[in-house]
């Protein structure tokens, strides 16, 4: 029989999938800003009319940079689509290791606190009970966000005007779908996924352990994850520490001391679900009470 895993362990498995999927993800929005540069210029834009090596500014040059809208849609349907569906059975994974995690606390209720948890996470995401995407909800805004091709019809009209060369407009272009090459992950693409995919994977995660929570009427968390060079105080303040849920759901930020409030939104921040903030990586390892205790009593007794 396999040896029963600690709560530890299974935290740790936790984050390692969330970290893990969230790397290969970055990885594959890099492979899908080449995608979109090859569709975009390569076999598209690279055609635009030029004289003397200059970008013309004409009429039918024009009409090709509005040609872009139907390029742009292939790409998302053809390219992109199946990796925001990669990313939404990421989602459903996070919720079978919050199952794991709890389970190994008491078996009792996981089962019937399952369908709460999947109805909060579809919630979020925007999802009905099957998985469908819903009208303006979190996913459809994900699939349908322009923002890329507005920035490719900008340069490519600016292009146009300043008459560039095919070439330093081709730079232009690569930098604006790909980002700066000393810069990692500063592209276009990656900056969409930032918006909407990154965080997410850590905010579906504490979602899932909320509702568990409550519904093991669990009121403490050890605040994980550690320290990196570019913790925020915020992070640094609580990361190891036993937080109570109902005290820390209250904070609000102009409540924190001054050196505390980088990174957190000024606006409609919910502490218990984005912790640090944009970007934040620490995850809530919900805990009994008995166990909460014996954490703090240890924690005072190192302190004296």
């Amino acid at each position: 029989m396999a040896k029963k895993k600690s709560q530890k362990q299974l935290s740790k498995e936790r984050a390692d999938f969330l970290q893990a999927r969230e790397d290969l993800l970055k990885k594959k929005v890099n492979k899908l800003e080449v995608k979109l540069f090859d569709k975009v210029f390569e076999h598209y834009l690279k055609s635009l009319k030029t004289d003397q090596g200059k970008i013309v500014d004409d009429v039918s040059n024009r009409q090709m940079v509005n040609g872009l809208n139907k390029i742009y849609a292939l790409f998302q349907k053809i390219d992109n689509a199946p990796i925001i569906g990669e990313w939404l059975k990421d989602m459903n994974s996070i919720k079978d290791l919050n199952v794991r995690y709890f389970e190994n606390i008491s078996k009792e209720g996981v089962k019937a606190s399952k369908d709460v948890v999947d109805e909060a996470i579809n919630k979020r995401l925007g999802l009905t009970d099957e998985g469908k995407i819903v009208k303006d909800g979190f996913a459809d805004k994900f699939a349908r966000d322009d923002k890329m091709l507005r920035t490719l019809k900008k340069v490519s009209n600016k292009a146009i005007v300043k008459k560039l060369s095919l070439e330093d407009f081709r730079d232009s272009l690569k930098v604006a779908i790909s980002g700066n090459s000393k810069v990692v992950n500063s592209g276009g693409l990656q900056k969409y996924y930032r918006n909407f995919a990154y965080d997410t994977y850590q905010q579906i995660d504490r979602l899932a352990g909320q509702k568990f929570a409550d519904a093991f009427g669990l009121s403490k968390f050890i605040y994980q994850g550690g320290l990196i060079a570019t913790s925020r105080p915020f992070c640094e303040h609580y990361n190891g520490k036993v937080v109570d849920a109902q005290r820390f759901s209250k904070l609000k930020v102009e409540d924190l001391p001054v050196d505390q409030r980088s990174g957190i939104p000024e606006k409609d921040w919910v502490p218990l679900i984005e912790l640090g903030g944009y970007g934040c990586r620490h995850s809530k390892d919900w805990i009994q009470d008995d166990v909460a205790e014996f954490l703090e009593s240890k924690a005072a007794k190192n302190t004296t």
